[in-house]
């Protein structure tokens, strides 16, 4: 009896060893498979005890080389400092997880991501670590913030050469505003505008570059430029181009307009490096904008203002309907993923959340301007949306450009004043601020619009550098057409300066009569309501300007 209990136990004792052995058998079968690179660590010391072959793959060492290394051989000096946290979190029982730069054996940086546990190992408790190589995902990453800040760039330059081809619709102005605009938005040395005149491309604005004739025949491959391609080293286009023809670092980009070819847009980089496919793509978004701008000046010129402000007009729906629109749901999804990376517990300020944060604000900057642009084509606008909401648009528009901080204050009720009146206080504010940008210096300014009994009066204030209102400026004409302009419409300007003091520019106007103010007030209650788009910006923490309450601007 009591032998064969011995031999019972015997076997009982064989076949748990067995059922062990094959558990361990399982277990390293499944250690040496993972995919991911799997280490222990000693509890005490740190140093390495046991790796996968995937570890090993991953940095590059033999598995003989790996064990009783110490862990910061293999990290990078600037991320030790995680070792200590994931060695001290794992020894108090606590997860671990983190990101972090590991180096092969050659020497490569790479990323990797950590997760860390406790792990028990041949009878005692061990550190247990998977790490998995995430390069790709960052660099990825990388790749996508880059994209997203270059096209932001893109969008930001386009918008910029719109708003510098809107201040004018005379031709040869409009050129020598853009062209350098042009020219450092492309990183080009050297550029022209040639229209068509009926057989003839005409250069605008050559008086001073007596390098290049001002007229041409028409190139005989000018079918091909109809069609809307860039050409390259073209040797057909060699009289629109300097000395030397135009070579392989020179593109020429059509103007189109109204399907109409009207005129080309000629490149040349002085450095002898071709343009890119990215900077070509921008090209003709650049050649776009231009376009636009210069089909506007010579309907301006052939029909007058009349034709010109219907042609404003019209490219103020078309951006209203296509680009606003899309940079206003650009804006929307931008702070969607703010909030989603919020919810999700994402550091705002770790490399995810700070360029996200940087492209919501371009993006708010860039529907700002895009209003204001919008606004600026199509100043039907100022009779629907009143004073104030004109003035909030623009100061903003100033402030995502100029990087001024401006602020807007303007009572709740829309004052009584005329159509005239309202655009003339508008295009003084206009150009007071453009006072401000140009010559003040100033970190801040202030525009306020206030009704007395009788009459309005707006007041627009910086912190410049001021200056003697009393002393001659032989040149500068600013102030006189701000009189005229202030007179016209019955009204009164007065400046207040001293070196070191800042500006205050103050008009007053008297109040229209009543019965236009119960016109005022039926257009202003007849006006659509714009409720359920105001309730996205506000949702979202978008700026809007509405007519009727206090406007405020901030950069």
């Amino acid at each position: 009896m009591p032998g064969g209990a011995s031999e019972d136990s015997a076997e009982i004792m064989a076949s748990a060893e067995e059922r062990l052995l094959e558990r361990e058998e399982q277990y390293r079968r499944i250690f040496d498979a993972t995919s991911d690179g799997l280490i222990v660590n000693d509890p005490d010391t740190g140093v390495v005890v046991e790796v996968n072959p995937a570890f090993c793959r991953m940095h590059g060492y033999a598995y003989e080389e790996l064990i009783g290394m110490h862990p910061t051989q293999f990290i990078h000096a600037e991320d030790h400092g995680l070792f200590v946290e994931y060695f001290e979190a794992i020894s108090q029982g606590r997860a671990f997880r983190a990101r972090a730069r590991d180096l092969r054996k050659d020497g490569a940086v790479f990323d990797v991501e950590v997760h860390g546990t406790t792990f028990l190992f041949r009878g005692r408790q061990h550190l247990l670590g998977v790490v998995r190589d995430v390069s790709a995902e960052v660099a990825a990453t990388r790749l996508l913030e880059q994209r997203v800040a270059e096209r932001t760039h893109e969008l930001g330059s386009l918008l910029s050469l719109a708003n510098r081809a809107a201040t004018t619709l005379e031709l040869e102005p409009l050129v020598a505003i853009v062209l350098p605009e042009v020219e450092r938005v492309l990183a080009s040395s050297w550029a022209a505008i040639y229209v068509r005149d009926g057989e003839l491309l005409v250069r605008v604005g050559a008086e001073h570059d007596p390098s290049v004739t001002r007229q041409v025949e028409l190139p005989a491959n000018w079918h091909a430029l109809a069609a809307g391609e860039v050409l390259v080293d073209d040797s057909e286009f060699e009289p629109l181009f300097p000395a030397g023809g135009p070579g392989t670092c020179a593109v020429v980009v059509p103007l189109a307009a109204s399907g109409e070819t009207i005129g080309v847009l000629c490149l040349r980089r002085a450095d002898g490096e071709p343009f890119a496919q990215e900077q070509r793509t921008l090209t003709r978004g650049v050649a776009d904008q231009l376009s636009v701008a210069i089909s506007n000046a010579r309907h301006y010129e052939a029909t007058q203002e009349a034709a010109a402000l219907e042609e404003r007009h019209r490219i103020a729906r078309d951006l209203h309907d296509s680009v606003s629109q899309s940079l206003f749901s650009l804006t929307l999804h931008a702070r969607t993923a703010e909030l989603a990376l919020a919810k999700a517990g994402v550091d705002p300020e770790g490399p995810l959340g700070r360029p996200l944060q940087e492209v919501s604000r371009l993006t708010r900057g860039a529907l700002a301007e895009m209003r204001a642009l919008i606004f600026e084509l199509r100043p039907g606008a100022l009779a629907e949306e009143g004073l104030g909401a004109a003035l909030a648009k623009h100061a903003a528009a100033v402030t995502a450009r100029e990087g001024l901080d401006i602020s807007v204050h303007a009572p709740e009720q829309r004052l009584a004043l005329a159509v005239e009146q309202e655009e003339h206080l508008y295009r003084l504010a206009q150009e007071a601020l453009h006072n401000v940008v140009k010559h003040a210096g100033a970190q801040h300014a202030w525009v306020e619009l206030d009704s007395r009994p009788g009459s309005v009066v707006m007041t627009v204030r910086d912190d410049g550098a001021g200056f003697d209102p009393a002393e001659p400026r032989p040149g500068h004409l600013g102030l006189r057409t701000m009189e005229d302009r202030a007179a016209q419409v019955g009204g009164r300007l007065a400046v207040r300066s001293a070196p070191g003091a800042g500006t205050t520019v103050r008009i007053e106007l008297p109040l229209a009569t009543e019965s236009l103010a119960g016109a005022v007030l039926c257009a202003q209650a007849a006006r659509p309501s714009s409720s359920r788009l105001d309730g996205l910006a506000d949702r979202y923490g978008l700026v809007r300007a509405r007519a009727g309450r206090s406007h405020a601007t901030q950069s």
